[in-house]
């Protein structure tokens, strides 16, 4: 009621901004998105609909459509000059991040660009502890990026295995990849991919 565009203008401009956010994410996540909407006589699968359709786990796709959920509101909320419409409904949404004050004081240091190792020195804390911070930024902070400790190819490698067992059993999924990747790399992936 608030927009001075008319009806169709305004459905145009979100399908166009709606369009410009999923172009960022993997295919089969942008029409599982798309799929569970519902418009104009047409109703949209469910998770369930979806799951059986994509041959996945319900809970999967319910966390890839979260996950699809975040990619937008980061994107919009980077760029709100671009997403008119998509802003709008964002105004009210404040973001905070849900984290211990120890993790965020890991993150400021992460953010300085010190590694886990001088962190943990720096903190007189335990590797194993700024790891478990690394894993809550990983879960809980859509921007942060686990490229730096887990490369592209063993996130795959993590990726595949996760699908084929449908397992997050840490131990079942170490089994199932190459000897290099350590539990910690299991837990990133899993908690950026599938949390």
């Amino acid at each position: 009621m608030s927009q001075k565009q008319t009806r169709q203008e305004l459905a145009t401009e979100l399908f166009e901004e709606l369009r410009t956010c999923l172009k960022g994410c993997r295919e089969r996540d942008a029409s599982l998105f798309v799929l569970q909407l519902t418009g104009y006589q047409r109703v949209g699968f469910t998770k369930n609909q979806l799951a059986y359709q994509y041959e996945l786990d319900e809970h999967y796709v319910h966390i890839q459509l979260l996950g699809v959920i975040h990619h937008i509101i980061e994107k919009v909320s980077k760029n709100n000059e671009s997403f008119h419409v998509l802003s709008s409904f964002l105004r009210d949404l404040y973001l905070e991040l849900p984290l211990t004050s120890s993790t965020l004081k890991t993150y400021s240091w992460l953010q300085k660009g010190k590694t886990l190792e001088e962190i943990a020195y720096i903190r007189r804390l335990k590797e194993s502890t700024i790891e478990d911070h690394i894993a809550e930024l990983a879960l809980f902070v859509p921007a942060f990026s686990i490229d730096a400790y887990v490369s592209p190819k063993q996130q795959e490698e993590i990726i595949s295995a996760f699908e084929g067992l449908r397992t997050n059993k840490l131990k079942v999924i170490k089994e199932e990849v190459k000897d290099d990747v350590t539990y910690f790399q299991i837990r990133l992936v899993l908690a950026k991919h599938f949390t």
